[in-house]
């Protein structure tokens, strides 16, 4: 499956909106996927495994808990 068809069904598992807020994405804080389980530590690229946040709230989970941003498809959906 290609990244953005996986991202659309991972957008769409969290019904299109960021689990943190509830809000959709917006110009400057868009939406993007997070792996609940780290790929470095093992998770896996399914659905199962990923959830919608902001970017902010992405970018600070990282920051506070030392995750690398790479072991996710922290790119814009």
């Amino acid at each position: 499956m290609s990244k953005s068809k996986y991202k659309k069904r991972v957008l769409d598992s969290c019904g299109g909106v960021c689990v943190v807020c509830g809000c959709p994405g917006y110009k400057g804080n868009p939406l993007t996927v997070h792996h609940l389980r780290a790929s470095s530590r093992g998770g896996q690229n399914t659905v199962e495994n990923c959830v919608i946040w902001h970017k902010q709230f992405h970018h600070d989970y990282h920051k506070k808990y030392g995750v690398k941003m790479s072991d996710c498809f922290g790119c814009p959906i």
